[in-house]
């Protein structure tokens, strides 16, 4: 097994016979395991981690993802801040003079160059 295989089997992908780095299916993880999940599954569970509706894969182990995995990690703070910022918009906050000024400004001079 190559160093990459080892590193893929951290974060929970697979290596090219299939298996996870300990040697384990990545598929073969029962509900109170500890292995990592793969990319793929994050980022797929990502709404749902937020929501608090994960249904099939435990909240700790989708949490252990994001919290050590810096590929996944961005999109999750994207997310939330997304969420964020629509929550802040639907509660009638407006941005500050500031930043609508910027804002302005920036989509003038898109304007100008087109």
């Amino acid at each position: 097994m190559s160093i990459f295989d080892r590193i893929r089997g951290l974060f929970g992908g697979a290596s090219e016979n299939g298996e996870g780095g300990d040697g384990s299916r990545a598929a073969g993880r029962g509900p109170d395991s500890d292995e990592m999940i793969p990319c793929e599954e994050a980022l797929r569970l990502v709404h749902e981690y937020l929501d608090g509706e994960l249904d099939g894969v435990p909240h700790k182990q989708v949490k252990r993802h994001f919290d050590v995995c810096g590929r996944c990690y961005p999109h999750l703070k994207l997310e939330t801040s997304y969420r964020e910022a629509v929550r802040r918009a639907s509660a009638g906050e407006e941005a500050p003079p500031e930043l609508r000024a910027k804002v302005a400004r920036l989509l003038a001079e898109a304007q100008a160059e087109d």
